[in-house]
């Protein structure tokens, strides 16, 4: 039997077709009756603003033939516009049951995100790195990931300073161009492309950042670790700051 103050996590699925008054409804009363965290979608949304904008969505396809949608700058800010439309509907919906809702988004923007938290987030960090540290060379057949490695590494190091890229923004060009010019610097970026592709010091998550992670208790899980990898944990730490305060 769950007790009544156990936390209960809810997805909220993105697609077509979720009726959001009868789910905030159906939200509101298992709220007045325990905690609860509500994770939402945004496929649906975002797909609607891509169609409005006309910015068909673009994918890459890897040397084995996996396909996986191409975030560049336009469409990533396509993505966190049908969040912040999503996560707005959530709020706003339970508000109107009278449940006193909040978006951990706008708080982590706002810099309310509790000093405490982002403590815990570190030391979780930490602890599966120093933990798989130890035992690397026997993860890395469990954790190759080679396909998913590769695209997130392009989306990073390459793409972003391909001149055949339609969609970079105009005033980013001028900064590729600079970049690409810029023997030394290009260099920089081709050395820290070599580094994550050979790095195999412990596991990283690949996508760390509050929103993957889950707590019961005083027991936080790390969630959707399609990009993990053996490689450097430094990885983790970068994305998890980044995403903490932006």
């Amino acid at each position: 039997m769950r007790g009544e103050n156990e936390l209960l996590v809810v997805k909220l699925g993105g697609g077509a077709g979720v009726d959001m008054q009868a789910a905030c409804a159906d939200l509101a009363q298992i709220a007045t009756q325990r905690p609860l965290v509500v994770v939402h979608g945004v496929s649906d949304m975002a797909n609607r603003l891509t169609e409005q904008y006309g910015y068909p969505v673009q994918t890459i396809t890897s040397p084995s033939g996996h396909t996986s949608r191409y975030t560049d700058p336009r469409t990533r800010e396509i993505f966190v516009e049908a969040a912040e439309i999503m996560n707005r509907a959530v709020v706003t919906g339970l508000q109107a049951h009278g449940i006193p809702a909040e978006s951990l988004e706008a708080l982590l923007h706002a810099g309310h995100a509790p000093l405490e938290a982002l403590r815990s987030f570190g030391g979780l960090l930490a602890a599966v790195h120093t933990a798989s540290a130890r035992c690397a060379h026997e993860l890395e057949p469990r954790f190759a990931n080679i396909v998913m490695r590769r695209l997130n590494g392009a989306q990073m190091f390459a793409a972003p300073y391909t001149g055949s890229v339609p969609s970079l923004p105009a005033e980013l060009v001028a900064e590729r161009d600079r970049i690409c010019a810029d023997r030394k610097l290009r260099e920089r970026v081709e050395s820290l492309a070599a580094h994550y592709a050979g790095d195999r010091d412990a596991l990283v998550h690949g996508d760390a950042k509050a929103a993957n992670v889950l707590v019961q208790g005083e027991r936080p899980r790390l969630i959707d670790a399609e990009f993990s990898h053996i490689g450097d944990p430094a990885f983790d730490e970068a994305s998890g700051l980044w995403e903490s305060t932006h």
